[in-house]
C-alpha cells in the first residue's frame, strides 16, 4: 500500500512537469536558493570571523539607533518612545535596521553579505509604560554576531544618550563619540583669540591684515585641533570631528559631527560661550546621537538631551565624557 501511494505522487508530480504546471527549475529553485544563502553565511563567517571587528561600524548603529528613537518620540503625540523594536525601525530611512536586529533576520534581507553586513547587531529594550501608555525610559545593545564569537566592542546607551563602549561584557565602560573632552581641551586654545590678533598685527602689513576667527586663532595656538575641524561655517562657527575615543595626538575615525559654535561674552573675546550640536552627515552615514553641550563664560561644561540647546542651568556631563580614561559608572 505504502509502495503504490508514494508511486502515485512521483506519477502526479512527473505528470505536472510533463504538462507545464510548473517545471523542474521553478521546483527545485528553493532548495537552489537555500543553498546559496548557506555557502553566502558560511564564507561571511569565516571572514569575519578572521578579521578585526571594526568598532566604527557599532558606533554609527548605535547612533542611528538613538536618532531613530528620537524621531519616534519627537513625532509620537504623547512623546513616547518606542514600545517595541518593529516601532523604532518604523521611520524610512532607519527600515535598513531590520537587517541587523538581533532577533530577526528579513526574508530578503542583505545579512551575511560581506560588502553590507558589519557584523554588529542590536537589540532594544524598551521600559514599561507609564499610566498614560508613555515608554520614557529605554535601553539599547550593540554587539558582534555570536555566530563569529568575538567578545566585543559592546556599545550600550539609554534615553540619557550617552553612549558607552565596552571592550567586552565584562570590561569597564568608555565614552564614545562624545566631544565633552576635547571642549575642554579647546579652551585655552580658543582663549588665544586676542594674542593671534596682536600677533597677526605685528607681522603683517596693515593693508593685508585680516582679523583671524576664533577657530583660526585656536588652530594656530594648538595645531593638532586642525584635524578635528571639518569646515569653517563662519567666523563664529565650525564642524567638528568626533573620534570614538579622544586621545591626544590620535585621530582614527569619525565617530560623530558637531556643529561648534563661539559666542563672545566681551570685546576682545577673552569670556565666551562654546555650544555643540550634533550634525548629521548623511552621505558619510554619520549620526551623532542626541547629547548637547555647552561651555559657559567660566569655563563648566553643561550637557542635555533634549533636543535645544544646553544651558548653564544643565547638569555637567559625566566625569568618564571629560576624562577620557575614567570609566563609566554605568
Amino acid at each position: 500500500m505504502l509502495y503504490c501511494v508514494a508511486g502515485s505522487v512521483i506519477l502526479l508530480v512527473a505528470l505536472f512537469v510533463v504538462s507545464g504546471s510548473f517545471s523542474g527549475r521553478q521546483l527545485l529553485a528553493p532548495l537552489g536558493n537555500d543553498r546559496q544563502m548557506d555557502a553566502r553565511k558560511r564564507q561571511w563567517i569565516a571572514t569575519t570571523s578572521a578579521q578585526t571587528l571594526e568598532a566604527i561600524h557599532g558606533v554609527r548603529t548605535a547612533q542611528l539607533l538613538q536618532d531613530c528613537i528620537e524621531k519616534y518620540r519627537s513625532a509620537d503625540p504623547l512623546g513616547s518612545y518606542p514600545h517595541d523594536a518593529d516601532a523604532v525601525t518604523s521611520p524610512g530611512y532607519c527600515a535598513p535596521l531590520v537587517r541587523d536586529r538581533i532577533d530577526l533576520v528579513a526574508p530578503d534581507s542583505s545579512r551575511y553579505t560581506l560588502s553590507a553586513d558589519y557584523g554588529y547587531r542590536w537589540s532594544y529594550s524598551p521600559a514599561a509604560a507609564d499610566g498614560d501608555g508613555r515608554v520614557l525610559k529605554y535601553s539599547i545593545r550593540v554587539e558582534p554576531d555570536s555566530l563569529i564569537h568575538k567578545p566585543g566592542p559592546i556599545y550600550v546607551s539609554d534615553e540619557s544618550g550617552l553612549l558607552v563602549e565596552r571592550a567586552r561584557a565584562d570590561a569597564p565602560g568608555m565614552a564614545a563619540g562624545s566631544p565633552a573632552a576635547m571642549l575642554k581641551d579647546m579652551l585655552p586654545c580658543v582663549a588665544q583669540l586676542d594674542a593671534e590678533r596682536r600677533r597677526r598685527r605685528a607681522r603683517q602689513n596693515y593693508m593685508y591684515y585680516s582679523d583671524p576667527t576664533p577657530f583660526q586663532a585656536a588652530v594656530s595656538a594648538c595645531p593638532d585641533i586642525a584635524s578635528r575641524i571639518r569646515k569653517d561655517e563662519s567666523g563664529g562657527a565650525v564642524t567638528l570631528s568626533v573620534p570614538i575615543h579622544e586621545h591626544r595626538g590620535e585621530f582614527l575615525d569619525t565617530a560623530a559631527v558637531y556643529l561648534l559654535t563661539y559666542t563672545p561674552l566681551d570685546i576682545e573675546g577673552i569670556t565666551f560661550e562654546l555650544r555643540a550640536t550634533p550634525a548629521t552627515v548623511r552621505a558619510g552615514r554619520i549620526h551623532s546621537g542626541v547629547r548637547r553641550y555647552f561651555v559657559s563664560g567660566d569655563g563648566s561644561l553643561h550637557v542635555t538631551r533634549e533636543p535645544r540647546d544646553a544651558t548653564a542651568a544643565d547638569a555637567a556631563p559625566e566625569p568618564c565624557e571629560v576624562e577620557p580614561r575614567t570609566p563609566c559608572a554605568r
